[in-house]
């Protein structure tokens, strides 16, 4: 676990806790078996809070009351590590970490699984040949895509229901992270539930403005529930901006938004 747990020190801002198992599990007899010893644990949690700032340590499968007592001993009264995350705003598969910022090239994301824009995957999608949907996915990797956009909205179809089918199986199968594209907040969720890494929301505006209940408020919620990153379009009240002034207005009413309602970045 130490390169996970150094990677994590370096880069997480909440608190990181680290509760092992005793060791690989060895099937020995027909039973499993944990052969890590109280003393080895010990020394390993005493490593994680002095040099990597861990804060909670305990004890999963294969632990004894033995192991938890040599524990407890050994890191009474240790200060953790003091850590200076360096945050980098990205996205999220279940495998894999996409920067927001790309060094050598802008951000590309892959639109052919877009039910609106690609003729060939609307039609997968109606004749429900999920494992066509997900190939369409893999390809747009395959072809330099950073993230894929996901997007099942059309007309007659139930699109949370085709939303849970793809979004579990894209989250598993097309490996960099996903932008849940969809009108519907409830569409948005049913993705999000099925997603082990963070998402992109496409998108919010303020429409039909930012009050409870309105689009805007629905899909920030859902971006702050679920640590969601989200896409925002200029448009407010009185329609898309067409000039800096407008542009520049919106925009800060939404970071403003953001981080004083949504208690998002």
């Amino acid at each position: 676990m130490t390169e996970h747990i150094r990677y994590l020190s370096e880069r997480a801002r909440m608190p990181i806790a680290v509760i092992p198992n005793a060791g690989l599990p060895e099937v020995v007899d027909g039973e499993m078996c944990y052969n890590l010893s109280p003393i080895a644990l010990a020394e390993y949690h005493t490593r994680f809070i002095t040099e990597f700032g861990v804060s909670v340590v305990g004890g999963c499968c294969g632990t004894t009351p033995e192991h938890m007592e040599a524990v407890v001993e050994a890191v009474a009264g240790l200060e953790p590590a003091g850590r200076s995350p360096q945050h980098l705003p990205g996205a999220a598969s279940t495998y894999s970490f996409t920067p927001f910022e790309q060094d050598t090239s802008f951000l590309m994301i892959g639109e052919r699984t877009n039910a609106h824009g690609s003729k060939k995957f609307r039609e997968s999608l109606l004749a429900e040949d999920w494992d066509a949907c997900v190939q369409m996915g893999k390809d747009q990797v395959k072809e330099g895509a950073h993230l894929v956009d996901l997007c099942v909205d059309y007309v007659a179809r139930n699109g949370a229901q085709d939303m849970d089918e793809l979004a579990a199986r894209f989250s598993t199968q097309v490996g960099v992270p996903l932008v849940l594209d969809s009108t519907e907040p409830e569409v948005m969720e049913a993705g999000l539930q099925r997603i082990g890494g963070r998402a992109v929301l496409n998108s919010a505006n303020l429409e039909d403005g930012d009050g409870p209940g309105s689009r805007f408020d629905r899909v920030m919620s859902l971006a702050s529930q679920y640590g969601a990153a989200v896409v925002c379009l200029l448009i407010d009240e009185d329609g898309q901006a067409r000039d800096v002034e407008w542009k520049m207005r919106i925009a800060h009413r939404i970071h403003d938004l953001a981080i004083t309602t949504y208690g998002l970045e």
